[in-house]
């Protein structure tokens, strides 16, 4: 493997970092929310 296909895999990866992060964190964000509305369904049968 050259520099220049090490590069190209550099930048692919940081790339795809960048896309995954956001996707990640609405996806926690969704989970959160979905945890909460759990929670506040248990306690309203209570």
């Amino acid at each position: 493997m050259n520099g220049y296909e090490l590069l190209l895999l550099a930048v692919g990866c940081s790339s795809l970092s960048i896309v995954l992060l956001p996707v990640m964190a609405w996806l926690r964000l969704r989970a959160v929310e979905r945890g909460l509305v759990v929670l506040e369904a248990q306690f309203s049968l209570y």
